[in-house]
């Protein structure tokens, strides 16, 4: 970045551009709602494939999706907090105060695999948790 766009964002209050500083008051954690081209880039490969062929690899790659998303770690840290550990990062998850270190969850309200996995372990209902 040159200097001359460092002071343009430096004149730019900070809660509207870093996310460390943003209210939550988001309530859709995809912006621009590209959700199939997400998906379409996902399934690249396996889209030029017979449509069996097709079917199953995204299958195949759903169950292996799924797999992974079962491979979290916790551990409750004594301050009302929950130690998540997932695919190498880690995370405190508060429940009672709805807060997590990712911050996703106060910018959307919408719990992510991590605060899922606090919940499950203390027999909480994650859709109870996501904001109307």
């Amino acid at each position: 970045m040159g200097e001359t766009s460092t002071d343009q964002l430096l004149e730019i209050h900070l809660h509207h551009w870093a996310k460390s500083y943003f209210k939550g008051t988001c309530k859709c954690d995809v912006v621009n709602n590209n959700m199939a081209e997400a998906f379409n880039a996902w399934i690249l490969d396996a889209r030029c494939k017979p449509i069996i062929t097709m079917l199953e690899e995204i299958r195949v790659m759903l169950v292996k999706n799924a797999t992974t998303s079962t491979k979290c770690m916790l551990a409750w840290n004594g301050d009302g907090g929950c130690e998540v550990i997932y695919e190498n990062n880690q995370h405190t998850v508060y429940l009672k105060e709805l807060k997590c270190t990712c911050k996703e969850w106060e910018l959307t309200r919408i719990p992510r695999c991590h605060v899922v996995c606090a919940m499950y372990h203390d027999w909480k209902n994650p859709e109870a948790y996501v904001s109307p």
